[in-house]
């Protein structure tokens, strides 16, 4: 409406088999530009009379909406320092992650085809196991992410 395009295409993405897209033309809706318009026009002739309130400051529209889910912890060293702490912990973990299954890969291949081992202090297994199928249910989770941004 405010371009002067005549139609716009609404594209419909089927998630599933090869995900095809179905594309619709979507022409211009006189009536509901109408609409439009004069809620526009209504909302600036209140405005220019007083009885739309100014627009609030950025802190002040900050402060109404926080319902308490974030947090800002600017200048919490005690937090900056554990999740410094938490990085490197999962960096550590990740490299130890990386050598145990390197350790485990060459004990694999040298297990062959052999389904147990022995070595003085060791008792090695590795034979096939079944697992039946399950399904997970359906779950709502918090999910902890963290990331490092630029200061």
């Amino acid at each position: 409406m405010c371009t002067d395009i005549r139609r716009g295409v609404l594209a419909v993405m089927v998630m599933g088999g090869s995900y095809p897209v179905h594309e619709f033309a979507v022409g211009r809706h006189p009536e509901a530009e109408r609409r439009i318009i004069e809620a526009t026009r209504a909302w600036w002739e209140q405005y220019d009379t007083g009885a739309v309130a100014p627009p609030q400051s950025a802190d002040e529209l900050e402060a109404l909406l926080d319902n308490g889910e974030h947090l800002d912890w600017s200048g919490n060293d005690e937090m900056r320092e554990l999740l410094e702490r938490r990085r490197d912990l999962k960096t550590e973990i990740s490299r130890l992650t990386q050598d145990l299954g390197k350790a485990d890969y060459d004990i694999k291949n040298r297990m062959a085809a052999a389904s147990t081992a022995w070595l003085e202090g060791f008792f090695i297994s590795f034979k096939r196991q079944h697992r039946k199928e399950y399904i997970v249910p359906a779950a709502d989770i918090r999910v902890l992410r963290i990331k490092e941004t630029a200061s």
